[in-house]
């Protein structure tokens, strides 16, 4: 049975939720609160769109991102953490081109760090939440992804992790990932990894540049009724659909005050696809430019 869902209804349990367990993690003796507020926007450029044979029109995709969470010491050896994230793709295309209009996602993300020893630590995540396409959420979108990272600190300046990333909306339900970050220096740092790889360098105390490569990705339960599929193929109701974008770039981050801080990044999206893998149908676009600016806060 598909269940509509307020986005304002959940927002507001969900900013109800952090707020009373961040009064109820503060322990007598135990760190201070580290929290994050981080909103960002992106735009990739139009390409043309291809698929089933077909190239037809440009399409464009605008992102809107929203991550609030707070990070509180349950004892010497456990971290815990909790938060709210919201991200909304707009998509501007041709009304033949058989992708959706809107792909969003609103969840919870809880999760906890455990200190095995002063190398190692294993971290776990669960993000449940309602990821839909079309311009509502609804329960049949309801989904919850899940991490499992393992990290060895070698060094003060090397950390190397690993683990496994579980999306039960996703073609490639299981992914594994390996990464490493390396402070080269005190201005230099890398960072290999999804969704993300950058070399850094602190061109002051306000500022430093970047280099890097990202996706831009998600899954998402489709069941819009406006959705035509290309002749031949089955309907696109109750499927899902895999988005990603693959980008290169670089930009600067400016440290506005000790709390805050501003990132702008522009450069070239080489690859954009939505595979409805279950229904055998890709669509894809050439490559174009693309620009994000974010705002960040920690208090």
């Amino acid at each position: 049975m598909r269940i509509p869902v307020s986005p304002l209804v959940v927002l507001g349990l969900g900013t109800f939720l952090i707020a009373s367990s961040a009064t109820l993690q503060a322990q007598p003796g135990g760190q201070g609160p580290a929290s994050s507020l981080e909103v960002a926007y992106a735009h990739s450029a139009a390409a043309d769109a291809e698929w089933a044979g077909r190239t037809s029109g440009d399409l464009s995709v605008d992102a809107l991102t929203f991550d609030l969470r707070t990070r509180r010491s349950v004892n010497p050896g456990l971290f815990g953490s909790l938060g709210l994230g919201y991200e909304r793709y707009s998509v501007d295309a041709p009304s033949q081109v058989p992708v959706p209009e809107t792909l969003q996602a609103l969840k919870f993300e809880v999760g906890g760090t455990f200190l095995l020893n002063r190398e190692w630590s294993l971290t776990a995540g669960l993000s449940p939440g309602f990821y839909s396409a079309g311009s509502s959420l609804d329960s049949d979108g309801f989904n919850v992804p899940a991490i499992l990272i393992a990290t060895w600190r070698s060094s003060p300046t090397f950390s190397l992790s690993g683990g496994l990333r579980y999306d039960a909306f996703s073609d490639n339900e299981v992914i594994p990932f390996l990464g490493f970050r390396w402070q080269a220096s005190p201005e230099v740092s890398v960072s290999l990894g999804a969704p993300r790889t950058e070399v850094a360098y602190t061109y002051s105390e306000s500022t430093e540049l970047f280099f890097g490569a990202s996706f831009q990705r998600g899954s998402f339960h489709v069941d819009d009724p406006s959705l035509v599929p290309p002749a031949g193929y089955p309907s696109l109701r109750d499927t899902k659909v895999d988005y990603r974008e693959i980008r290169a770039g670089g930009g600067v981050r400016w440290s506005v005050s000790p709390a805050v801080s501003l990132d702008v990044e522009a450069g070239w999206m080489f690859d954009r696809r939505f595979d409805y893998f279950e229904r055998s149908l890709e669509v894809k676009t050439d490559g174009a430019f693309y620009a994000r600016i974010g705002v960040s806060a920690r208090f």
